[in-house]
């Protein structure tokens, strides 16, 4: 029997994305090396979520690096600009470019990113979120589940691992200043847990690479408290809002969602607070 009838089981890395979602509608295999639309290669990583993976890129046009999220294909879809206020608009993470890739296990979004202070960090993630509001925006993802009625189920994801430190004049750091701080990339093999030899398919990258340390990095965003900046970001689960009342569905931990995730209730912007 092939490897599609009896699926293969992977050996963990810290570090490294669930490897058994590479898979249908999962997430897109990328390699150190790759250049993505004639533009972006990529030179490091920098981290994973549930639903994506993140990569420090080289743009080959300005020389400026990135960071490139590439969300896994059963979860992309179009992105849309709204236009509000501009009021706190400085503390969310901008949008550089946007597209998708076709890949082995389905069409992957491709997004594009530049790289008391408590009282002022919680203050600049207020009017972040205010302006994501007066966008029409809460951060999550809509989904559509088939039904007699159309449910729209909301996955919450607004938490302190979706905030960055910005680093002051980062836009001017090239590739050798990052890595300088971040390393060079880390490969991991992939390694079957029976000890088999893995039968590659074109779901499967060639190898994994373990998300680079951040924390070395940290001293540059605190450098000076006045220059200290917040930026808001991971919007691969957000949703748009149009004062229509919405469903939630529970894939929060209880003990983080808001109120009215746990008892079913309906969602918006307050979902955020």
């Amino acid at each position: 029997m092939n490897s599609d009838t009896y699926p293969q089981l992977f050996e963990e890395h810290p570090g490294v994305e669930t490897i058994a979602y590479y898979q249908k509608g999962g997430f897109h295999p990328i390699h150190i090396n790759d250049i993505l639309q004639d533009r972006y290669h990529v030179v490091n990583k920098l981290g994973h979520g549930t639903y994506g993976t993140v990569w420090l890129v080289e743009d080959l046009k300005s020389g400026k690096c990135a960071a490139l999220k590439i969300l896994a294909a059963e979860i992309s879809k179009d992105l849309a600009n709204s236009d509000g206020t501009t009021d706190g608009r400085e503390f969310v993470l901008e949008l550089l470019d946007d597209f998708t890739v076709e890949g082995p296990i389905g069409t992957h979004q491709e997004s594009w990113h530049p790289r008391g202070l408590s009282k002022r960090l919680v203050a600049q993630v207020t009017r972040g979120v205010a302006y994501l509001h007066s966008c029409g925006v809460v951060h999550g993802d809509t989904r559509y589940e088939p039904c007699a009625i159309l449910v729209e189920t909301i996955f919450l994801d607004l938490h302190a691992g979706n905030i960055l430190f910005r680093i002051p004049g980062v836009e001017q750091m090239s590739y050798q200043d990052f890595a300088k701080y971040l390393g060079e990339p880390r490969e991991r093999p992939l390694c079957r847990r029976d000890k088999k030899p893995v039968i590659f398919t074109p779901h499967q990258p060639k190898y994994v690479d373990p998300s680079s340390e951040m924390l070395d990095l940290l001293p540059l965003c605190l450098n000076a408290q006045e220059l200290v900046q917040l930026k808001i970001c991971d919007f691969g689960e957000a949703f748009l809002w149009d004062d229509k009342s919405l469903k939630a569905k529970l894939h929060t931990p209880a003990v983080y969602a808001a109120p009215e995730i746990p008892f079913h209730d309906y969602v918006g912007p307050a979902t955020d607070i």
